[in-house]
C-alpha cells in the first residue's frame, strides 16, 4: 500500500485537459450551473435592468482595462448594488469584466434601438424579450433570473400589450435561465406556461421532462411522457431528448420506471421517433445488471429495434460489461484488469480509452482501494492517444477530499487543473475544496464556511459564475445550521424533505412549522408508496428516523430500501438489531421481573447479537464492529464489548484518522462502564503517543472529563496496582495533553484555512483576468468586422 504523499510526484506531471460535455449538455444547447432567488437584489436588478435598456451606450470599440478603470461613469455602472470588501485586485477585476460584457453587447442593444431617454418606465414586453434575447446569447442567465424578478409582478399589464409570440419567446427564455441556475420548482411553472403555445422549440421538452424528474412530480411526467409518444408533431423529441430523460431517471436507480420509459420509446410506432442512442441503452443496460434482472435482460436483447441498433458488442456495450465486472469483484487483482483493458483497446476507438480509465479511478475512489487509483492514473497519463478530461480529475480530486489530503487537493488543483488551457474554476471544484477542508478539519466547519462564503458571496461573481447562487445558498448557508451540534428531529424531517416532490417539501415544510411530526411523516411514506426511490442514503436516514417513533413507518422504508437495492449494507441490519435489544433493555426496566428473569432476558438478547457476529463475521467491517460493541452496551455488558472492540481494531485503516477517533471514542466510553481507570489511561496514553490519530474534537475534551466524573462516584470493580486518586491524578494529566494536542490541531486548521482560501481568492482572479481577456478579444473581433464592413479592401 502506497501512502497519500508518494502520489503527488505523479499526480503533478498529469497534463491539462480539454472539458468533457455530458450528453445531457449536448442535448441542451445550454449551460446547466445553478443558482437560486435571491429576493434582496431585486431592486438593483431592476436598476441594472432600466439602464440596460434606456441609456445611451459607449461607442462600440475595444477599451483597455485601465480605460474602463478610470471612467467614472462606468465605475457607477459596474458597482452599483455590489457588496464591498478589502479586495480590491478582485474588485477591479470583476467590476472591468462586467463592463467589458456591457460594452460587447452595446452593438447589438443599440441595434435595438433601445437607447432611447425617454423610454423609462413606459416598456413593452418585446422590448424586454430583445433585451434578455441578447442576455441569453451571452449565457448571462443571472441577469436575466434578476430580470425577470424585477419585472414578474408587472407581467400582467406588459403581456396586455404584446403579441402571444413575444409572450411565448419571453417565457421561453426566462425558462432556459432558469433551468440552468437549477431553479427547477420555477422551472416547472414556466415549462407549463410555455407549452400552452404553439411551435415549441426543439429542446425545451427535453428541459420540461428533466425539470419533473428533479421535481420528483413522477406521476405528472409519467402522464407527460406517453402525450409527448403519442404527438411528436406537437412536442419535437429525439434520441437527445430520450438521453436526458433517461439520464436523470437513472440516477434514481428506479429500474421499473427506466424499463416504462425505454420501452414505451422502442414501442413508438411513429417514424418521427429514431430509435434511442446506444448511451441510452447502456443505462437501462447497466440497471438491469445491477438488480440482476435476468428476464428484464433476456427482454431488452431480444427487442428487434435494440437488435438494429447493434448495441451487443458496441463500445458502450463494453464499458457496461467492463464497469459491471468489476463491481461485482470479477477481477482479482490489477493486472487482470489491465488484461482486459488491452484487449477491449485493440477494437475501441483511442478516443474512448479514457472511459475505461475514468471508470477503474472511480471504482478505485469509491473502494478506497489506492492502487487502482494509482493505476489509472499512471495509465492515463501514459497513454499519448488519451486527453485527460474534467471528470477524470474531479475523480482524482474526490480521492483527496475522502481521504482529507488537503494539501494534495490544492496542489493537484493549482498545478495540474488550473493551468489547463481552456479550465474555469467551477462549482465541483469549489465544493470539493470545501468539502475537504471539512474533513480535514471537523472542529472548523463554521468558520471554514463562513471563510469561502465570505469569499464567494458577491454580486460581481454571482454576475460571472451562474452556479454561484445555488451553491451559496443550498450548501453553505444550510452547513451553516448544521454544524453547531446534533440537529432536532424536526430539522431532520426538514432536511430529508427536499428528496420528495415540490408539493410534498411544501407540505411538509408546513407540517414541521405546525409541530405535526406524524402528518409529515405520512407523506413521505405516500411518496414512497406511489414510487418515490430517494437514495439509498436518505431511505436509510429515513429509516433511521423512523425506526424510534414508528416501527410500522420504519418496517415500510426497510421494505422499500430492499426492493429497490438488492445489496443492503450490513449496517441495516445492526440498526435493527440495535432498535430489538433497545426494546429488551426498557422491557427488562420496566417490568417487575425478578432478577433471574431479567439476567435471563439480557442474556438471549446478548446471543443474538454474538450469533449475529459469528454468523457475518467474514463480511463485517471496521465501523461494523464498533456498532456491534455499542449494543453491548445497552445491555451493561462491558466485557463483551470490549471483545468487539478489539476485533474491530484488527480491520481498521491505521492511516485513517476518522476510524482511530471513533475507535479511542468508543474504547474510553467502555472502559469507563467497565470501571476500569487503569485501561482507560493506558488508552489515553495511546492516544497523546499515536500521530496517526491526530484528529481531536471539543467533543472528545468534554467526554473525558464526564468520564472522570464517572470515576470519582463509581470505585473500580478490581484491585488496581495504582491507588485510585494517582490514577485520576494521571488521566487528568493526559487530559491536558489531550487538550493541548486538540489546540495545535486547531492552529493548524486555522493555518491551512488562510491557505484554501488564498488559493481560492487567486483561482478567482486568474479566472476573470481569463475571461476578461477573451471578451476583450471579442470585443475587437467584432469591431474588425464592423470596420471591414464599412471601409472593404480595394482589391474587392
Amino acid at each position: 500500500m502506497f501512502s497519500i504523499k508518494q502520489t503527488l510526484g505523479f499526480l503533478l506531471c498529469l497534463r491539462p485537459i480539454g472539458p468533457k460535455r455530458g450528453y445531457i449538455h449536448k442535448s441542451l444547447s445550454f449551460r446547466r450551473y445553478n443558482s437560486s432567488n435571491n429576493n434582496q437584489t431585486n431592486n438593483t436588478s431592476r436598476c441594472w435592468s432600466l439602464k440596460s435598456l434606456r441609456e445611451d451606450f459607449i461607442e462600440d470599440r475595444p477599451q483597455p482595462i485601465s480605460c474602463i478603470a478610470s471612467s467614472p461613469d462606468v465605475l457607477i455602472e459596474a458597482t452599483e448594488g455590489t457588496t464591498k470588501y478589502p479586495r480590491l485586485c478582485s474588485d477591479n477585476i470583476g467590476k472591468a469584466l462586467h463592463v467589458s460584457f456591457l460594452s460587447s453587447t452595446d452593438s447589438r442593444v443599440e441595434a435595438l434601438g433601445l437607447q432611447n431617454k425617454d423610454m423609462r418606465y413606459d416598456l413593452t414586453l418585446d422590448v424586454i424579450v430583445q433585451t434578455l434575447s441578447v442576455l441569453e446569447q451571452c449565457q448571462r442567465y443571472y441577469e436575466i433570473h434578476n430580470s425577470y424578478l424585477a419585472y414578474r409582478h408587472d407581467l400582467s399589464s406588459l403581456r396586455k400589450g404584446c403579441s402571444p409570440e413575444d409572450y411565448a419567446q419571453f417565457v421561453k427564455i426566462v425558462l432556459k435561465a432558469e433551468f440552468s441556475l437549477r431553479n427547477f420548482v420555477l422551472s416547472e411553472a414556466l415549462f407549463s406556461e410555455y407549452i400552452k403555445f404553439p411551435n415549441i422549440e426543439a429542446g425545451i421538452i427535453d428541459i420540461g421532462l428533466v425539470t419533473l424528474v428533479k421535481n420528483r412530480n413522477f406521476a405528472l411526467v409519467k402522464e407527460f411522457y406517453v402525450q409527448v409518444l403519442k404527438n411528436p408533431e406537437t412536442f419535437p423529441i429525439s434520441p437527445l431528448t430520450l438521453h436526458a430523460f433517461a439520464f436523470e431517471v437513472f440516477k434514481t436507480s428506479d429500474l421499473i420506471f427506466m424499463k416504462q420509459i425505454m420501452h414505451s420509446w422502442l414501442d413508438a410506432t411513429s417514424d418521427m421517433i429514431q430509435p434511442p442512442l446506444n448511451e441510452t441503452f447502456s443505462l437501462l443496460h447497466r440497471l438491469l445488471l445491477k438488480f440482476e434482472d435476468s428476464e428484464g435482460l433476456s427482454s431488452f436483447f431480444s427487442h428487434s429495434k435494440v437488435q438494429m441498433a447493434s448495441y451487443e458488442g458496441s463500445e458502450e456495450y463494453d464499458l457496461c460489461i467492463f464497469r459491471h465486472d468489476m463491481a461485482t469483484y470479477k477481477f482479482t487483482s490489477v493486472n487482470e484488469i489491465a488484461d482486459r483493458m488491452n484487449h477491449l483497446f485493440l477494437k475501441i476507438k483511442e478516443a474512448r480509452r479514457i472511459d475505461f480509465y475514468t471508470e477503474v479511478l472511480n471504482f478505485g475512489v469509491s473502494t478506497n482501494d489506492f492502487s487502482l487509483v494509482k493505476f489509472a492514473i499512471t495509465r492515463a497519463q501514459q497513454d499519448d492517444t488519451v486527453e485527460l478530461t474534467n471528470d477524470f480529475h474531479k475523480h482524482v480530486c474526490h480521492y483527496f477530499v475522502k481521504q482529507g489530503s488537503l494539501t494534495t487537493l490544492v496542489h493537484y488543483l493549482r498545478d495540474v487543473v488550473r493551468v489547463a488551457p481552456n479550465c474555469h474554476l467551477g462549482h465541483v471544484y469549489v465544493e470539493q475544496l470545501w468539502c475537504c477542508a471539512l474533513e480535514n478539519y471537523p472542529i472548523l466547519s463554521r468558520e471554514i464556511t463562513n471563510d469561502i462564503r465570505l469569499i464567494l458571496n458577491r454580486e460581481d461573481y454571482l454576475r460571472e459564475y451562474n452556479w454561484l447562487s445555488y451553491i451559496i445558498s443550498k450548501k453553505f448557508n444550510k452547513r451553516s445550521g448544521k454544524v453547531s451540534g446534533s440537529r432536532s428531529t424536526a430539522e431532520k424531517y426538514l432536511t430529508l424533505s427536499s428528496h420528495f416532490s415540490s408539493d410534498s417539501t411544501r407540505a411538509i415544510h408546513e407540517c414541521i412549522t405546525k409541530g405535526d411530526m406524524i402528518t409529515s411523516r405520512a407523506i413521505m411514506l405516500n411518496e414512497l408508496q406511489h414510487g418515490i426511490r430517494p437514495s439509498f442514503a436518505v431511505l436509510y436516514s429515513l429509516l433511521k428516523l423512523f425506526i424510534r417513533d414508528c416501527v410500522d413507518s420504519a418496517r415500510l422504508v426497510d421494505q422499500i430500501m430492499r426492493e429497490t437495492y438488492r445489496n443492503i449494507p450490513l449496517k441495516t441490519d445492526i440498526l435493527w438489531l440495535k432498535h430489538n435489544t433497545l426494546e429488551v433493555a426498557r422491557s427488562i426496566n420496566r417490568n417487575s421481573l425478578s432478577v433471574a428473569a431479567k439476567i435471563e432476558a439480557a442474556q438471549v438478547a446478548a446471543t443474538k447479537i454474538k450469533d449475529f457476529e459469528k454468523e457475518r463475521r467474514a463480511h463485517l467491517n471496521f465501523q461494523n464492529y464498533m456498532q456491534l460493541s455499542s449494543i453491548f452496551l445497552i445491555l451493561q455488558n462491558a466485557k463483551l464489548a470490549a471483545q468487539l472492540l478489539e476485533r474491530g481494531r484488527k480491520r481498521m485503516d491505521s492511516s485513517n484518522r476518522r476510524d482511530w477517533y471513533i475507535y479511542y471514542s468508543n474504547a474510553l466510553k467502555i472502559y469507563t462502564r467497565a470501571r476500569d481507570p487503569v485501561k482507560f489511561l493506558s488508552l489515553l496514553k495511546e492516544w497523546n503517543s499515536n500521530t496517526d490519530a491526530w484528529l481531536v474534537t471539543n467533543d472528545t475534551l468534554r467526554s473525558c472529563k464526564g468520564f472522570v466524573k464517572y470515576f470519582e462516584k463509581h470505585p473500580p470493580r478490581t484491585d488496581q496496582i495504582i491507588p485510585e486518586r494517582d490514577i485520576i491524578s494521571e488521566i487528568n494529566m493526559e487530559i491536558d495533553t489531550l487538550l493541548a494536542r486538540y489546540v495545535n490541531f486547531k492552529f493548524q486548521g486555522l493555518n491551512d484555512m488562510r491557505m484554501v482560501t488564498e488559493f481560492l481568492q487567486n483561482w478567482i482572479d486568474q479566472d476573470l483576468r481569463s475571461k476578461l481577456h477573451i471578451s476583450e478579444q471579442a470585443t475587437l473581433q467584432e469591431t474588425l468586422k464592423k470596420r471591414h464592413a464599412h471601409f472593404p479592401s480595394m482589391d474587392q
